[in-house]
């Protein structure tokens, strides 16, 4: 049987916080709260939460920017981001939790048992079939334009990888200098299409042993087409990432 979901909700309402860990602690949850965002790394490393519920407007400082510094400590772990928000419309939540690397955004009007069930589906979401978090130890070479740098890097950060960014002009060096595991290339960082960029990458021998990710450009409805990126989901970039690992191993072993 699952442990009981851990959820640390922090907002600067203490009316909201103590309906939203009420609602929750009678689903079952193990539930703590905070009220001040610049406390929220040490109650990360204690509790260990396996949610971060977010508010995205506080005084002190804006959801996304406790993320920002989370990521920079490495305090989140495991843990995933969830941005709450009574202010801020569908659309634009949406796309601050692709900026900053939030797993999912939620308008404050989902609460109770229906917040309970969507963040017990983000929980399935993360767990493999050991039942236990996916977490890829991996380091990355990543060529991205500056328009999705953030996103792209804080979503692989969260799972685990350590990443490089360079610019399209030193991946060549960038393999041949570093031990990596995984190249993540955006198309929208090359003058050149991506397949013939892999191809010139694959006859040089800059390949061996190491995963390809290519990521491209794709409209998400209520978003530009060049702000966004079609591997930026958590969820389906951990997939992804798996398959080239997967596929980097089966060449090496074929």
């Amino acid at each position: 049987m699952a442990s009981p979901l851990r959820v640390l909700v922090v907002d600067d309402s203490e009316v909201i916080l103590l309906a939203t860990a009420e609602g929750l602690s009678a689903e079952g949850f193990e539930v703590e709260t905070a009220t001040n965002p610049i406390l929220v790394a040490s109650q990360l490393r204690k509790f260990s939460p396996h949610v971060l519920l977010l508010d995205v407007d506080m005084p002190a400082l804006k959801g996304p920017d406790v993320v920002a510094a989370l990521r920079k400590t490495d305090a989140l772990g495991n843990t995933s981001v969830v941005l709450y928000s009574a202010t801020e419309n569908e659309e634009n939540l949406r796309r601050l939790a692709r900026e900053c690397g939030a797993a999912e955004a939620l308008p404050k009007s989902v609460r109770g048992p229906a917040l309970a069930r969507r963040l017990q589906a983000l929980r399935r979401s993360k767990l493999d079939e050991s039942g236990r978090f996916r977490r890829l130890s991996l380091k990355a070479i990543v060529i991205t334009p500056v328009d999705v740098e953030s996103e792209l890097v804080g979503h692989l950060n969260a799972l685990g990888v350590e990443t490089e960014v360079r610019g399209p002009f030193g991946v060549d060096r960038a393999l041949r200098e570093g031990a990596v595991q995984l190249a993540v290339l955006h198309e929208g960082a090359f003058s050149r299409p991506l397949n013939e960029v892999a191809s010139r990458l694959r006859q040089r021998g800059l390949l061996e042993g190491v995963a390809l990710l290519v990521v491209s450009r794709q409209p998400v409805e209520g978003a530009d087409a060049h702000l966004v990126s079609s591997a930026i989901s958590r969820a389906a970039l951990t997939r992804r990432v798996n398959q080239a690992v997967a596929e980097s191993k089966a060449r090496r072993s074929s």
